[in-house]
């Protein structure tokens, strides 16, 4: 399952525009973005091309997401999202093996909150 998020680089190619362009867009509040508990940003694509866009769901996903479905997901390393539990950045639950289940509500918030939304 592809959300067409993209990277800030990602977006500045898609746009023929600079990375930095496109960060003061987010940071301006012109363009929404999501911001990852690290502090990059992704960008739904439909955002940059002005399409509407309802709320992002993972139905496909079991209720407890792997570290590595939530990094496929928000296309960042799993050491990336491991490091987020481990440090309460990203809300998980610790297995008996010292393993972090992610729910998927909580990464579905993620990606529905963009840096629009906080700003108003």
């Amino acid at each position: 399952m592809t959300l067409d998020l993209l990277t800030v680089a990602e977006a500045a190619v898609h746009e023929q525009r600079g990375a930095n362009t496109i960060l003061k867009r987010i940071q301006h509040g012109i363009l929404p973005a999501v911001r990852l508990p690290s502090g990059a940003y992704r960008i739904h694509k439909a955002d940059l091309t002005g399409a509407p866009r309802g709320p992002i769901r993972l139905d496909g996903y079991p209720e407890l997401l792997r570290t590595t479905q939530v990094a496929l997901v928000l296309r960042v390393h799993h050491d990336t999202v491991r490091g987020w539990a481990a440090r309460k950045l990203l809300p998980a639950i610790t297995t008996v093996g010292g393993h972090h289940r992610i729910h998927r509500r909580t990464v579905e918030q993620l990606l529905n909150t963009t840096t629009a939304e906080v700003a108003s």
